[in-house]
């Protein structure tokens, strides 16, 4: 049995797929500690994990399992963006003095922590150092570092020569499962809403949403388009940007919620309309759902790419999200039925890569080398 001490950024996409890891080396008889902020203790501690809050001398002491809120009401991730933009050594002097105070032998860190603060951590820490990766990279970049690093994505939605998926090893990339967290805390919908008789287009930008300038007038012009598509039901999660949108007129077949019970509207749902973040990506693919991807930043285009390698979906810009443009996309993706090999085909992939959670002993491997 080993201790695993667990880091990752504190936001949805990131935590969600490693929680699914916890308890998969939970089960094989080890411990894991998450090292958090204030915020997710609750969530962590209602799943039956062990958790270990740093910065709780700056953050808001009241804990929340809410793991879906956007950045702009996220003071957790905001203090950390803050910290990352203006006082690195503040931030990594934190982290390891939370990492100090446990008694373990592996880190499993956040990719992205790790092509930050690589060469520090391996100079502060003596123990193993594993990078998790929560969406497929453009680079191999944190075994630079000394640090193997873990792709929670099966290799075969890579595009060939990207990243050469060959390359395993310790000091290389390991593909792994999609690591999809299906034990989510049940979100109330109103199903009652919801029409048997039309096919569902479900619309979500994800928790980052605030960060999308353009966010707001796309939806707007989404709802627009159903205007003009009344043999189909779109159900669209607004987050934050809820009231704005209210005040908009919008057609009785679509339906507006703040938040929704993703996994189960992606079963019943004919079409995703989605800003391509990997984690949705991922849920989509195991669904059997094509894709509609609005790529606004950091790796979405690049998992836009991807999607249209392995005619998954279709994609449109940010800027050209008119409703005449949208309506034409969604007819034509839901009329025909082109994509459906390809969806079958990485499902399958997925489903038995799932089955067989390779990162479990992936990670064990390393920890014994």
């Amino acid at each position: 049995m080993s201790h695993f001490a667990l880091c990752m950024l504190p936001e949805a996409g990131h935590i969600l797929p490693t929680v699914r890891v916890a308890k998969l080396l939970q089960a094989r008889g080890h411990v894991v500690t998450y090292i958090t902020v204030p915020r997710y203790e609750s969530f962590f501690r209602s799943h039956r994990l062990s958790c270990y809050s740093i910065f709780s001398d700056v953050l808001p002491a009241n804990h929340s399992d809410d793991l879906f809120g956007s950045m702009g009401a996220n003071p957790s991730q905001l203090l950390l963006a803050h910290y990352k933009n203006a006082s690195g050594s503040e931030f990594f002097d934190k982290l390891i003095l939370g990492l100090r105070n446990l008694r373990f032998e592996c880190l499993l860190c956040d990719s992205i922590l790790v092509r930050v603060f690589g060469n520090a951590l391996s100079r502060a820490l003596p123990q193993a150092i594993v990078a998790i990766g929560v969406g497929l990279p453009d680079q191999a970049s944190a075994y630079k570092f000394g640090a193997p690093e873990v792709i929670l994505c099966p290799h075969e939605l890579e595009i060939p020569q990207v990243i050469d998926p060959s390359q395993t090893g310790l000091g290389l990339m390991y593909y792994a499962e999609p690591s999809v967290f299906n034990q989510r805390q049940e979100v109330a919908f109103p199903w009652d809403s919801i029409a048997s008789d039309r096919p569902i287009v479900y619309c979500s930008f994800g928790t980052q949403y605030a960060r999308y300038r353009q966010a707001p007038e796309i939806l707007k012009g989404i709802i627009h388009a159903f205007s003009s598509l009344p043999d189909y039901q779109l159900v669209l999660v607004a987050g934050g940007m809820f009231n704005i949108l209210s005040s908009e007129s919008r057609p009785n077949n679509v339906v507006m919620v703040r938040t929704a019970p993703q996994l189960d509207l992606l079963k019943r749902s004919k079409l995703f309309i989605t800003h391509g973040g990997q984690g949705g990506i991922k849920e989509a693919i195991m669904s059997g759902v094509p894709m509609l991807v609005i790529p606004f930043d950091t790796d979405q285009p690049r998992n836009v790419a991807r999607v249209l390698y392995h005619k998954l979906g279709q994609y449109c810009l940010p800027s050209q999200c008119t409703p005449e443009r949208i309506k034409q996309l969604v007819q034509t993706m839901l009329e025909n039925g082109d994509m459906r090999d390809s969806l079958t085909y990485m499902r399958r992939i997925f489903c038995d890569r799932e089955v067989q959670a390779p990162s479990v002993q992936l990670i064990e491997q390393v920890l014994h080398e």
